[in-house]
């Protein structure tokens, strides 16, 4: 005989699973978007955060994270700005030095960026790797002056590219870009102070092994000169 409640419970949970795995898709394309518009207020910056979640997923893959944690950190590089939402554009665009205030102003987006993601159970991981991106491996950064393993493993990986693609593209403040040669001997040098040891010797295992994903070219960057075509790797 046909347990019917039993049935209808399984339907019911089946379709709340579904409906579940909808939202967080949805809560995450809609972080994305934000994402991309924050961006668009700095020709500089537009493509900064898709370039960062490729080659942070092929680090965490060349280090043998296994697949969700990829995409976790995948995930982290493509987010980790979206705290930027808090910073005026007068901030994101400036050329000269930062005053002491705006210094203090761009030192919250980390924070705000993980209060952001963290009402959603799923991204807590990744909220975790977002307010983490800016700690160093000597326990200088911020916002929590975390050092070594104590900072997140995904936090260290982003920080670690994030760092190598400011090298690599050219900024408001730097108009000139290093090669990748040049940029993997400045963060060999920032290795065991700044960045994780283990990380930036990954780092330079795929870029030396031509591994990491094809940085993408962004047409309003091209139009504007402001951004150097994808690097030879």
């Amino acid at each position: 005989m046909t347990d019917w409640r039993q049935v209808v419970e399984e339907l019911v949970a089946e379709r709340s699973a579904e409906i579940e795995a909808r939202l967080e898709r949805f809560a995450v394309a809609s972080l994305e978007v934000l994402v991309t518009a924050l961006e668009a207020r700095d020709p500089f910056m537009s493509g900064h955060s898709m370039r960062v979640a490729a080659l942070s997923a092929s680090l965490a893959d060349a280090m043998g994270l296994d697949e969700s944690q990829v995409e976790a950190v995948r995930l982290a590089g493509r987010l980790h700005d979206v705290g930027m939402m808090v910073i005026s554009e007068q901030v994101v665009n400036r050329v000269g030095t930062l005053t002491e205030a705006e210094r203090v102003q761009i030192r919250q987006h980390p924070v705000v960026g993980h209060q952001i993601l963290l009402p959603y159970p799923h991204l807590r991981e990744i909220a975790r790797f977002i307010r983490g991106h800016h700690e160093r491996w000597d326990g200088q950064g911020y916002p929590d002056a975390l050092a070594g393993e104590a900072i997140p493993q995904g936090a260290r990986i982003v920080a670690v590219v994030e760092v190598y693609d400011a090298l690599v593209t050219s900024r408001s403040y730097r108009r000139d870009s290093l090669n990748p040669g040049e940029a993997r001997a400045q963060m060999e040098a920032l290795a065991g102070t700044a960045l994780d040891p283990a990380v930036v010797r990954a780092l330079s295992s795929v870029i030396g092994q031509k591994r990491t994903l094809q940085f993408l070219i962004d047409d309003a960057q091209s139009l504007a000169g402001a951004a150097p075509a994808a690097p030879a790797l």
